[in-house]
């Protein structure tokens, strides 16, 4: 007799779960995107018809579906209009993520455009399509072997023009004989 109400409530059961609707637990957070490819000691460059137009050189680089993050990374690019009167641009930080054509640098982040230009600042953003750089942060320059320091740096590589607040400017003079 035991044995019968077993199997029965047993049956019962099974037909009960049977019908019930399942509910999908899986969660709506967000969870963290897994990196498709990871670098050690890249070296990577970018060619084109014209010829290299930017090297990487980064301690390691993560390659996302979305974004890419470098870090400890060195990135030169070169001068591919003519008209313009320089060779390189060198940009170096300690982290750098890039979504698309924007590069968001952190860190002891250093801009150099050959000898007359360098700028020290903690954070940049720069977009490569439009060559500007800007920040909200303070800053130190050199432009020509003269000092320049401020805040809020707006940077336009396009049209040679750089705009800052809280600005200081110490022009180097030269004594002549």
């Amino acid at each position: 007799m035991a044995l019968r109400v077993f199997i029965l409530v047993s049956l019962f059961l099974a037909v009960v779960a049977y019908f019930l609707p399942i509910e999908n637990y899986s969660s709506d957070k967000n969870e963290e995107e897994l990196a498709q490819v990871i670098f050690e000691d890249a070296k990577m460059f970018t060619i084109n018809d014209i010829g290299v137009s930017r090297t990487i050189d980064a301690k390691r680089a993560l390659n996302y579906k979305t974004k890419d993050i470098l870090e400890d990374a060195n990135i030169v690019l070169f001068n591919q209009d003519e008209t313009k009167d320089f060779s390189k641009e060198f940009i170096k930080a300690k982290n750098i993520l890039k979504i698309k054509d924007n590069y968001t640098l952190t860190n002891d982040v250093e801009y150099k455009r050959d000898n007359f230009v360098k700028l020290n600042t903690e954070f940049l953003e720069y977009n490569e399509t439009n060559k500007i750089a800007k920040n909200s942060h303070a800053f130190k320059g050199i432009y020509n072997n003269h000092i320049y320091v401020g805040t809020n740096l707006y940077l336009d590589a396009t049209n040679d023009t750089i705009k800052s607040k809280n600005t200081h400017f110490e022009i180097e003079m030269k004594k002549g004989k």
